[in-house]
């Protein structure tokens, strides 16, 4: 096997080739690897604030793995060969998916509610609040989760004076996180609330993983089991409330009527606002 191959960590590989198997299974289907439509990409599972937060749970997982073109498959891949990778050997297997899941699905969750929020009219002379549909996707949650939690797993080590075996140090890392998300904030496109969600994600389950992993094997189960509970029961309590809201159901409704590239987000209001992709 070529040198190349055997420095990718298997889980990391499995988890490249469901993104790209996904991907040009969508494009056999017709979808285009360059500018995929929004109706395409809702039906595939994309993150929907109006969708996911009424029903549509599943769209928290789903939209990990679908991409918004070629260019934002490759990018994302290209990051998680590399930092999945070194996470990987240094988190072990098992560690390794749930920090890679639960920043991911954070992602979602953040990136969802963030988008479901009123906003301020644009134009000044109308203040009805506004809530603008965003259809997001993309890896890059997991991804910064991952950079989140290496970075409090190297903080903690260090304190322990037990070197982590990562090829670079927390402050590194946090300048490239650091820079990533004001790149974020400063594209347009760029679902940033799924960054700055996986990163707290990660951040969390990164103090778990560095605080039980020298414990017994018990302890270690125990605790995350309570923070896959606690974590279930604080996402099924915001879907619930979310579900209630009757602003994102009207939303839903005219979604359920329309093609997601012609509606407007508001019915019924003047400040409507065209759908957008946001990458991730």
């Amino acid at each position: 096997m070529p040198t190349f191959l055997r420095r990718i960590a298997p889980i990391t590989g499995v988890l490249i080739l469901v993104n790209l198997g996904l991907f040009l299974y969508q494009i056999a289907t017709g979808i285009s690897p360059t500018n995929p439509e929004l109706d395409d990409l809702g039906r595939w599972g994309a993150n929907i604030a109006a969708l996911t937060l009424t029903g549509e749970s599943w769209r928290l997982l789903a939209s990990m793995f679908l991409h918004i073109g070629v260019l934002h498959l490759a990018l994302n891949m290209i990051s998680l060969l590399f930092l999945g990778s070194i996470a990987e050997r240094n988190f072990g297997k098992l560690n390794y998916l749930l920090v890679y899941f639960l920043s991911g699905l954070g992602g979602s969750l953040v990136s969802a509610l963030w988008n479901a929020r009123p906003q301020a009219a644009a134009d000044l002379s109308n203040a009805t609040p506004t809530i603008y549909l965003v259809v997001s996707a993309g890896a890059s949650g997991a991804v910064m989760g991952l950079a989140a939690a290496a970075i409090m797993l190297k903080l903690l080590k260090n304190a322990s004076r037990e070197p982590l075996a990562l090829p670079f140090s927390a402050v590194e890392l946090a300048v490239l996180v650091g820079i990533n998300v004001v790149y974020g904030w400063q594209t347009n496109g760029t679902d940033n609330a799924c960054h700055i969600g996986g990163l707290l994600a990660g951040a969390v389950v990164g103090l778990v993983l560095g605080a039980v992993r020298n414990t017994p094997r018990p302890v270690r189960i125990a605790a995350w089991l309570l923070v896959l509970m606690a974590a279930a029961w604080g996402t099924q309590r915001i879907l619930d409330v979310n579900e209630a809201r009757a602003d994102l159901m009207e939303i839903r409704e005219e979604l359920d009527q329309e093609s997601m590239d012609n509606t407007k987000v508001n019915p019924g209001r003047d400040d409507d606002a065209a759908p957008a992709s946001g990458r991730r």
